[in-house]
């Protein structure tokens, strides 16, 4: 069970950097004033993490497909990939609306 979760989240972490992804980092700097601390300075940075097409690869061997496998493959199966990764995509862009909405909130 633990290793099914951990294959999960490797495939995830795996897609979202094959489809590129935004990230939001944020800096906090404290400073002790009155012998409080408090918070000086916040900044918060949005980046955007383009496609990598090793992770493409990489996401293909993962799930026992090969670059030339695809080659091989008829119209119709073609086309039922492509609309599995058109989900695909739909899904990780929704994801990351949601990570994007719980990290302004």
């Amino acid at each position: 069970m633990q290793q099914n979760k951990t294959q999960d989240e490797l495939t995830k972490a795996v897609l979202s950097k094959a489809v590129g992804c935004k990230t939001c980092e944020v800096i906090e700097e404290y400073a002790k004033e009155d012998g409080d601390i408090t918070l000086v300075k916040k900044k918060i940075t949005t980046k955007y993490l383009p496609p990598d097409m090793m992770a493409v690869k990489t996401l293909m061997a993962l799930s026992g497909q090969e670059e030339d496998d695809l080659s091989k493959l008829t119209d119709e199966q073609l086309f039922k990939e492509k609309r599995r990764l058109l989900e695909v995509l739909k899904e990780m862009e929704s994801l990351d609306a949601d990570n994007k909405d719980d990290t302004q909130n």
